[in-house]
């Protein structure tokens, strides 16, 4: 994980659970990961047209066990993983 441009990270009351790396394709995450975490990153990447994760962990995302958790906040799949669209972003309260 580096401190880049582009790149997003959600924290949770100071702990890091998700480091997105600049252009989307790959997530890194970090112990107790849930819903919200990912609820708030789609909403986060809301700086981009679209938002297409190929990875979580180094897996592809099919393979991952946070594939059901991204479709739950949001993300449709695509052959190559899942992707989340300007118009399904959640908005946080």
């Amino acid at each position: 994980m580096a401190r880049v441009a582009g790149a997003y990270v959600v924290l949770d009351s100071g702990e890091l659970r998700l480091y997105l790396e600049r252009g989307g394709r790959s997530l890194l995450t970090v112990s107790g990961v849930q819903p919200t975490h990912l609820r708030a990153l789609a909403a986060l990447a809301a700086r981009v047209d679209k938002l297409e994760i190929q990875s979580i962990d180094g897996v592809p995302v099919k393979d991952s066990p946070h594939e059901a958790l991204l479709r739950e906040a949001g993300f449709g799949t695509t052959p190559k993983g899942v992707v989340l669209w300007p118009e399904r972003r959640p908005v946080l309260a």
